[in-house]
């Protein structure tokens, strides 16, 4: 591997230690460094003169020091950001698809989704869903007990106008079995 170490560095620890002419390999998103007597550490950074006299430097995101095997050596694989750069992410642009069982489905290629969700749930419909969802899915009786009466709280609620307090019991109680109501919390979250 030394005969690989092409480059000479810096390091400079967070602390502002530096440690000079350390043999290197800069790669496009690794460097390499078998002097495993350095520490070098995450946020530590890594300096480097080109033959143009440009200084580039590299903050380091990430140091693994890998065990030498048989004839290969000890030796640090780094990770980095180039200071001063911001990191180029690929040209593609997302696509997001949004799959539910509501009216709001969407598809969006190659394009920002910026659109604004407007359902008008009723009530007693929401209630009765979670409702059903819980007698399916919650095999503890008393959890379903509680469960249903925190479901009546919150419908008793709407209209005395302490739907808040009610909701937040209920999430409380219903904290266990979340995958089970996911489908039906944007409507119940609706209400408030």
């Amino acid at each position: 591997m030394r005969n690989l170490l092409n480059d000479i560095v810096t390091l400079v620890n967070k602390d502002g230690r530096r440690h000079e002419n350390i043999r290197a390999s800069v790669q496009t998103e690794k460097i390499y460094i078998d002097d495993v007597t350095v520490p070098i550490t995450a946020g530590d950074k890594i300096e480097r003169t080109l033959p143009s006299a440009q200084e580039e430097v590299f903050l380091v995101t990430n140091a693994h020091l890998w065990s030498g095997v048989g004839s290969i050596k000890p030796y640090y694989e780094i990770a980095y950001d180039r200071e001063g750069a911001q990191r180029i992410h690929s040209q593609r642009t997302a696509v997001n698809v949004h799959v539910s069982d509501s009216p709001q489905a969407r598809v969006n290629l190659y394009s920002t989704d910026q659109s604004i969700n407007v359902s008008n749930h009723q009530p007693e419909a929401v209630f009765s869903e979670i409702r059903d969802r819980l007698k399916e899915s919650v095999a503890n009786l008393s959890d379903l007990k509680l469960l249903l009466e925190r479901v009546e709280d919150m419908d008793r609620s709407l209209e005395n106008g302490d739907f808040k307090t009610a909701y937040k019991n209920f999430m409380a109680a219903a904290a266990d079995h979340m995958t089970i109501l996911a489908p039906v919390l944007p409507a119940l979250a609706g209400l408030l």
